[in-house]
This record gives structure tokens, C-alpha cells and sequence, in this order.
């Protein structure tokens, strides 16, 4: 089996770092769903290949500029060392169904005042 490698580049404002890692051992292969701009960082929703399981990525700005990621693009994800990850419980799921006050419902006001 012939093993895929893969150039990693990260441009800073006055370096170039690079690297070649082995795709095959440690990451992931998945395609962008949506970049969302939140200031001075941002999050890449993404769906693996191979599975289909939802995940995200928190970069900064700078990090967005030089990747220029966009819907569609493929590629190799790995998590941190020291991220952060918790299994989905569906707690907010439920909690949105059952009419809480994050619900989508909107609340009657009383006539005559401002909306």
C-alpha cells in the first residue's frame, strides 16, 4: 500500500513554517461545511469522509486568512494533544423540542407596549 502524504503550510506575518505528515496515520480526510467569521477567530464546520460525523475547528482570523478554507474543500484534520472533546448527548436537542425559553416560539406580548 503506497502511503499519501500531504504538505502542510502555515504563513505567519514574517515566517513560513511547512511540514510533510503522513495522511495516513493520525488524521482524518473531511470536507468543509461552512466558515463562520466571529471576529478575531472563526469556526470551520466540517463532516468527515469516511464516517460522516459532524466536527468543528476554532482558528483565528489569521489562521482563516492563510487557509482560505471554502465549502466543499477536503482536508486532513488531527485533533490537539490537549483538545478539549465531549461525547454529544443530546441535551440541547431535547431542550430546544420541549418549548424551553431557548425555543424558536415566540412569546405573546401584551397589547400596547413596544416590541
Amino acid at each position: 500500500m503506497t502511503s499519501r502524504r500531504v504538505l502542510v503550510l502555515n504563513s505567519g506575518s514574517s515566517s513560513l513554517k511547512y511540514a510533510v505528515i503522513d495522511a495516513d496515520s493520525g488524521t482524518t480526510e473531511a470536507e468543509v461545511d461552512r466558515v463562520v467569521r466571529l471576529g478575531f477567530s472563526g469556526r470551520v464546520e466540517l463532516t468527515t469522509v469516511a464516517g460522516g460525523e459532524e466536527i468543528w475547528a476554532q482558528l483565528t482570523r489569521s489562521e482563516l486568512e492563510t487557509l482560505n478554507l471554502a465549502k466543499g474543500q477536503r482536508v486532513h484534520v488531527r485533533p490537539r494533544a490537549d483538545a478539549v472533546t465531549k461525547e454529544d448527548t443530546g441535551a440541547l436537542a431535547d431542550a430546544l423540542s420541549e418549548g424551553t425559553p431557548a425555543s424558536p416560539t415566540p412569546i405573546p406580548q401584551p397589547p400596547g407596549l413596544p416590541v
